[in-house]
């Protein structure tokens, strides 16, 4: 199984020049046979390798025999291990999502928090399968049935030409212990009926099921790739002050311009459009007129723009920018977070400041983070109304943005015990029409 691996780093070059590692260990068999083979290639590479076990607080005392198992493992093993946990239930009840969503988006908000060059899960074949088969049987687009990436970003999944089967097989031929997570036993959720039920009836019809998934979700991503970027390019190239010039682009193919429609509506509503909706809009493209579409909005088509409008009333802004000596920040006084969140140093802005609104491929690390993010990513984490993201003022200089209302300032500009001089943003909104 270690060939697979070897093979799967070396068709997607997964490593690059990484240093550290980091295993998402969550105790199974497919994390454990992870750790167990990256621990042996190490020294290969030149990597440190770390773990981390994130407790979702979903099955009470199993949880947390999970959570000592992991540490225990890896104080076996030498490798240091970061753990987190969150009430998980609680928080899904409170933001009215499904425990499986609000697990996954507190896991993955413990991985981007670590130190780490690469996060490492256990992803499989298996795994892949039965993902494009879920997919399929809740509706997806072509988007959907490119199955697990087996890299994007620092994520990379070295176990995903490995079978479910030949991990366990690894890990009872190398003396692995590992727990079993008993919810997976349980026949109640969509993706266990798949992998008890559906997997097996259609590994009679073909034996090689997961290589054949792999293969074909491969050819997808590729033609995914190919039409998603197609359809960025013209997303940036016609969008213009918050609406859609489609005069010159209504006659593209279908699969060009529904990505477009789907894109821009995200981008104004901060949520995905079905394919109702989106087959509604795109009729709108080759004709003129207003239709009603999702929760009240409406799109409309008016000498060759394409434009969604809110329902809710939005709100004009005045903005004043003041310069001043650095008296507010010094080695032995800070000024208060608020007033930090609207200060800048002066002397670390790049040519002129302009004041705006967002533009699509917006981006800004906020100061303290070390995370570069969208401004899509950045209005969805501080919960902005969608309806007030294309309103919201934006200051930037001659290298990007510096300052966004509601969400702060950039890391490049931050004031420190060096400034001397700082600009104070004073934002004050209205109503329109007051």
């Amino acid at each position: 199984m270690i060939e697979k691996v070897l093979e799967t780093l070396k068709d997607y070059s997964m490593l690059g020049d990484a240093k550290n590692i980091t295993v998402a260990l969550s105790g199974g068999a497919d994390s454990v046979a992870l750790l167990n083979i990256m621990n042996s290639l190490k020294s290969i590479f030149g990597f440190e390798l770390k773990a981390a076990h994130f407790n979702h607080k979903i099955r009470g005392k199993e949880a947390d025999r999970d959570e000592n198992f992991c540490k225990d493992l890896c104080k076996k093993m030498s490798v240091p291990i970061t753990v987190g946990e969150a009430d998980v239930p609680a928080i899904a009840k409170s933001q009215k999502k499904s425990i499986e969503l609000a697990a996954r988006e507190c896991r993955y908000n413990f991985f981007e928090s670590l130190d780490t060059d690469l996060v490492a899960t256990a992803h499989t074949a298996s795994d892949n399968i039965e993902t494009l088969i879920f997919n399929i049987t809740r509706g997806t687009g072509l988007r959907g049935l490119v199955g697990i990436p087996p890299k994007r970003g620092k994520y990379i999944r070295p176990l995903i030409y490995c079978t479910r089967d030949e991990i366990e097989h690894y890990c009872f031929a190398n003396e692995l212990e590992f727990v079993n997570d008993s919810t997976n036993d349980i026949d109640e959720c969509s993706r266990n009926i798949i992998r008890h039920r559906v997997i097996p009836a259609l590994k009679e019809i073909n034996p090689s099921l997961e290589k054949t998934a792999l293969n074909t979700s491969s050819l997808f991503a590729k033609d995914n790739s190919c039409l998603e970027n197609a359809a960025k390019n013209v997303y940036k190239t016609n969008y213009k002050d918050g609406k859609l010039d489609i005069s010159n682009i209504v006659d593209l193919d279908d699969g060009i311009l529904s990505r477009v429609l789907r894109d821009y509506y995200f981008e104004k509503c901060g949520e995905t459009a079905d394919f109702k909706h989106i087959d509604e809009m795109l009729r709108l493209c080759r004709s003129e007129g207003t239709i009603s579409i999702k929760n009240k909005r409406t799109a409309t088509v008016k000498n060759g723009f394409f434009e969604i409008i809110e329902p809710f009333s939005k709100k004009e802004f005045e903005v004043s920018i003041e310069y001043a000596d650095n008296t507010f920040f010094t080695g032995t006084q800070k000024v208060n977070n608020l007033l930090l969140k609207s200060m800048i140093d002066s002397d670390k802005i790049v040519g002129e400041l302009k004041v705006r609104t967002r533009m699509p491929g917006d981006k800004m690390m906020l100061a303290k983070t070390g995370i570069t993010k969208t401004f899509k990513k950045l209005y969805n984490e501080k919960k902005i109304p969608s309806d007030e993201r294309d309103n919201l003022p934006v200051i930037a200089d001659d290298l990007g943005p510096v300052f966004v209302h509601k969400i702060g300032i950039s890391e490049r500009v931050k004031l420190s015990d060096d400034t001397k001089k700082v600009c104070i943003i004073n934002v004050m909104s209205k109503a329109k029409g007051e």
